[in-house]
């Protein structure tokens, strides 16, 4: 057999390397089973106005340099808590790293924090209203993102990889420029058009959110039952 986490993942597997069909499987990853124990009610009332981005540095926190400040500007009490390290590889980060964490901890409403354990991470997660995640690197699944769902975060994201699959039908997906024969990690899609959609998207939610519309209590609800049932482990492992 051939065993894939996404049909995104296999779509561009074949690109390259010639299957056959008949052995291919398609198995997704699974939530963690710490995030069953999570139970969330009256979502909204536990939220803040804030963001939080829990991947690995390299694929796309840099964004936040251009995105995060013109939300400051809109919404004056908006926050950024980061939890983000190469340590989760037990790798030293590199002086780029360092200087990016440097930049970002200057600008007034980012906390920078190194990686925590998932049970510290999901306090945070339950009361964070957007994963926002402008990703620069095509994954094959991407466990924070539904890690980020079972706790209530709305995502807003790049269309690329498998990101809006594994989502779907939920989360909002932004459609980036690749250029032909360009490999990631992409970095020409940061312009104004992007930026524009990028804020237009990420207002929608939070006003929503301000407003307190049952609509955005009732999306999230379903989506913190559609994710921990998709990805319970006893209905994607291989018996």
């Amino acid at each position: 057999k051939l065993l894939f986490v996404s049909n995104n993942q296999y779509k561009e597997y074949i690109k390259y390397v010639k299957v056959d069909d008949s052995k291919v499987m398609i198995n997704y990853n699974g939530l963690s089973p710490i995030f069953y124990h999570n139970n969330i009610e009256n979502i909204l009332e536990t939220k803040e106005l804030s963001i939080i981005y829990i991947s690995n540095p390299q694929r796309g926190l840099v964004n936040f340099l251009y995105i995060y400040p013109l939300l400051k500007q809109k919404y004056k009490n908006i926050k950024l808590n980061i939890y983000s390290s190469l340590d989760m590889y037990d790798i030293e980060d590199n002086e780029e790293l360092v200087k990016l964490y440097e930049e970002l901890k200057n600008i007034e409403g980012i906390t920078y924090n190194k990686t925590i354990s998932q049970k510290d991470l999901i306090k945070e997660l339950n009361k964070t209203l957007l994963f926002i995640y402008p990703t620069n690197m095509t994954e094959t699944f991407c466990n924070v993102m539904i890690e980020a769902m079972s706790c209530g975060c709305y995502v807003i994201s790049n269309n690329i990889g498998a990101l809006k699959e594994v989502a779907d039908p939920y989360g909002y997906f932004i459609d980036i420029n690749i250029t032909d024969g360009e490999v990631p990690p992409y970095e020409n899609f940061m312009g104004n058009e992007y930026l524009k959609e990028m804020i237009i998207a990420t207002s929608n939610i939070i006003d929503s959110y301000l407003f307190k519309c049952s609509n955005l209590e009732t999306h999230l609800t379903n989506q913190i039952k559609f994710i921990k049932n998709k990805y319970r482990w006893d209905k994607n492992i291989l018996l």
